[in-house]
């Protein structure tokens, strides 16, 4: 039988992978999508699929390729010629991300992919889906909806309009959430949602003073992680729990 042939575009933590790869400032991106990591680790061993992921970063030197394991790794530099520094994203955006997106339409090319599997509507790759034909399913893994309630800007309103333009375009979803799905169906009535968990590791904490934590925060603390909605939270439940730590 043939392997099913899957293209993701994704944030993709770079450390496992550091030394086949050089950044302009000599500086490793910090990306924190730990399940990405986790699904690699479950799936470079299959023999019923050949996946290939494609990343893109503004500070990597050049354009790189290289496999772990049976799986496939592309990734695509958005650096200015000649200059060490990347474009900047208003640049990207208002050019519809074009260099970005003849990289990738050449990469697929080559790959000839039977579907995408877009993880996020955040980074620069949601906008080149937009313009691509393969059939795709989108899973979301953070809303751009709910974050720029918080954190309103230029730059956060011209990822809301890529944000938008995915949920209004296509039609097939990956979700976590009864929220996430209410979000999507404004936009789009007639999206399909399909529930699955992302494959996270038990964190690891220290006991505290002898005895166990009862609540762990597993982010970065940080507002539009929730630490905020948490403490808040936890005031609450300690007026009927009063022994929680």
């Amino acid at each position: 039988n043939m392997a099913l042939r899957v293209v993701w575009f994704c944030p993709l933590n770079i450390l496992p992978y550091a030394d086949k790869v050089k950044f302009i400032d000599n500086k490793l991106p910090v990306i924190l999508a730990p399940w990405i990591d986790n699904y690699i680790k479950v799936l470079k061993g299959s023999t019923e699929l050949e996946l290939h992921i494609i990343a893109e970063y503004p500070t990597l030197e050049k354009d790189t390729e290289f496999n772990d394991g049976n799986v496939k790794i592309h990734l695509i530099s958005q650096k200015m010629p000649f200059l060490k520094r990347g474009w900047p994203h208003r640049v990207r955006y208002f050019s519809n991300y074009f260099l970005l997106y003849r990289k990738v339409k050449q990469l697929l090319k080559k790959i000839n992919p039977d579907f995408i599997h877009l993880h996020g509507t955040e980074h620069d790759l949601s906008a080149v889906t937009l313009r691509l034909k393969t059939p795709k399913l989108i899973t979301i893994q953070g809303f751009i909806n709910e974050a720029v309630k918080r954190n309103n800007n230029p730059y956060m309103q011209r990822k809301l309009k890529i944000e938008n333009k995915i949920f209004k375009k296509y039609n097939c979803f990956g979700v976590r959430a009864v929220f996430m799905e209410n979000i999507i169906k404004q936009y789009n009535p007639n999206a399909k949602c399909y529930f699955h968990d992302y494959i996270i590791e038990k964190p690891k904490y220290k006991k505290i003073s002898g005895y166990d934590a009862h609540i762990v925060f597993a982010a970065r603390i940080c507002k539009d992680k929730g630490i905020e909605d948490l403490i808040e939270a936890l005031s609450i439940v300690k007026q009927s729990y009063p022994q929680l730590n």
